[in-house]
């Protein structure tokens, strides 16, 4: 059963050759030889050969995707293929992207680019408990006064 997933995620049924597959690598005579020998099928044996091939790990096609070796089309049906589901591979795309660090999202804030709710939802995004978000927010709206009064002066 395994093998039939695994030919069913690997698109084994129904390849298409420009998904990073493999390339045209040709299957060894060896391997026909004794797949032959087992009772396989020559369709059978194209379905493992297709199925075996390795794939990059997540974090090498999200890599190749943000640097524009691939494009997000790809990336999802690469995602695929490494049996994602439709949903996982949405959130694991969207992880993918860096956030914004504390200092760059005050600087924002202190320049007007970002509303103080924004602001404080973008705490939460970096992982700050409700408490923490609320003492970020006011440090922020903090400072950004001292800088203003000190325009002032």
């Amino acid at each position: 059963m395994r093998d039939l997933i695994d030919f069913a995620v690997k698109e084994a049924f129904d390849p298409v050759e420009d998904l990073f597959i493999h390339g045209g690598n040709a299957i060894p005579e060896p391997f026909i030889e004794y797949s032959d020998k087992i009772g396989l099928t020559s369709e059978w044996i194209q379905k493992f050969w297709h199925s075996h091939w390795r794939l990059l790990g997540a974090e090498r096609i999200l890599e190749a995707f943000h640097r524009k070796f691939i494009n997000e089309i790809d990336l999802k049906k690469y995602l695929k293929r490494l049996d994602y589901t439709e949903r996982d591979r949405e959130l694991v795309l969207s992880m993918s992207y860096n956030l914004l660090t504390r200092v760059d999202v005050r600087r924002i804030y202190e320049n007007g680019l970002m509303s103080t709710s924004e602001l404080r939802e973008y705490y939460g995004s970096l992982g700050f408990s409700e408490r923490d978000k609320t003492l970020m927010t006011q440090l922020a709206q903090q400072l950004r006064f001292i800088d203003a009064k000190d325009l002032r002066s």
